[in-house]
């Protein structure tokens, strides 16, 4: 197992690919062009729908639309079906995710995303650290609202994802509109995603390669965590 690689899969959201510098747009994307210069930039690729749940389940299935049944972002998605993470895990891997996955509808007001453990270890992952979609936050708790509730500033971020959800209901404003969240920082979304991500690679004890898949949201802005 020593001479197999460790794989980061790291999962934006929220922008599309020719949003980044290395595809020719003059946004400044240094990290994205930085991994796009050591590796392979695939420029003619589009997902199998246009919207999230069903290209994510077609992402980790290898299967159409029409195929894993997935059509909505209200409709739960198959984890007994194919499942590309599964395969990884029995070729010897251990598998992790943190961050955004949305294989499922977010459910009920107040669930948390621990409630979801059984689902993803279905579909292959062996540590889950589930965060929820943008939206989801007005309603719904994970390990990055229990993260804030310790900090006192959860009520902070939701008032500003309220403005958030109001912003894209025709009438009521536009997203852009909205001011900043009121958080440092690092105490941002994708800063916490980025932070934990970096803290599980730093404590990975294990004799086995590791996949990790690392899904950010897009909600925050904020200086590049250190994976050294």
């Amino acid at each position: 197992m020593a001479n197999k690689p460790n794989i980061v899969f790291i999962f934006p959201d929220q922008h599309r690919g020719d949003t980044m510098g290395c595809a020719g747009n003059p946004a400044v994307t240094p990290n994205l062009d930085k991994l796009a210069e050591e590796g392979v930039h695939f420029g003619r690729c589009s997902p199998n729908s246009p919207l999230c749940m069903p290209a994510r389940a077609s992402l980790i299935s290898g299967r159409y639309v029409n195929e894993h049944g997935t059509w909505a972002n209200n409709t739960a998605s198959d984890a007994t079906g194919p499942s590309y993470v599964r395969n990884i895990r029995d070729a010897g891997y251990h598998t992790a995710q943190i961050g955004k996955l949305h294989l499922q509808p977010y459910g009920r007001e107040g669930i948390h995303s621990r409630e979801r453990i059984p689902h993803l270890i279905d579909w292959g992952y062996q540590d889950t650290h589930e965060l929820w979609d943008v939206m989801s936050y007005a309603r719904c708790s994970c390990y990055y609202t229990d993260y804030l509730r310790e900090k006192n500033k959860l009520q902070v971020f939701r008032e500003y994802m309220r403005n958030i959800s109001r912003a894209v209901v025709p009438g009521w404003g536009q997203p852009w509109e909205t001011p900043p969240a009121l958080l440092p920082t690092d105490e941002t979304l994708d800063m916490y995603c980025a932070n934990k991500s970096a803290e599980w690679i730093k404590s990975y004890k294990e004799d086995k390669p590791f996949y990790l898949q690392v899904g950010f949201t897009g909600l925050s802005k904020g200086r590049r965590p250190s994976f050294s």
